[in-house]
């Protein structure tokens, strides 16, 4: 799965939708990884990794000291 979490820049979609932040791409063929659906994700970094994560099937990382 080609997929990305942008926490930080708005979006518009190939329909012209605009999409706040946080938003998850995925690959859509003829759109490539241009398609995003907002998402809500409560809290920090951490909470948006461990989202991601999530999303596309990768173990939950241990994180330790947080992320800067």
């Amino acid at each position: 799965m080609l997929a990305r979490l942008c926490t930080s820049v708005p979006h518009a979609n190939p329909d012209g939708a605009s999409l706040r932040f946080p938003h998850f791409h995925t690959y859509r063929e003829s759109f490539d990884d241009k398609w995003a659906v907002e998402v809500e994700i409560k809290g920090d970094l951490a909470s948006a990794l461990q989202f991601f994560c999530k999303k596309i099937n990768l173990p939950e990382p241990v994180i330790q000291g947080g992320l800067a």
